[in-house]
């Protein structure tokens, strides 16, 4: 999409390293495995919702990504890494 936030967010996730990476993938999918017939299978969407207040979220079983409008590219990303980073450890993965 031309969003933004959306071009923010692709713009961060290229910079990432391939175990941050993987690491997102678990996030929005609940598997860090590439699925049979690669990447493109894996069928994310990226939808601006939520709290700015709060971090992102995502539905592991509908392949959703709740990305809230943080006022600016520098909060998203150290939200979206806070999110990522957090959701090990607690029976959210």
């Amino acid at each position: 999409t031309d969003h933004p936030l959306i071009r923010a967010f692709w713009a961060y996730f290229r910079t990432l390293p391939e175990a941050a990476k993987k690491d997102f993938l678990r996030f929005c999918t609940g598997s860090d495995r590439c699925p049979v017939g690669g990447l493109g299978n894996v069928g994310l969407v990226i939808v601006r919702h939520g709290d700015t207040a709060h971090l992102p979220t995502a539905s592991t079983c509908f392949g959703h990504f709740f990305l809230p409008e943080y006022p600016d590219p520098a909060e998203m990303r150290r939200k979206v890494s806070q999110a990522i980073q957090y959701s090990t450890g607690f029976g959210l993965i």
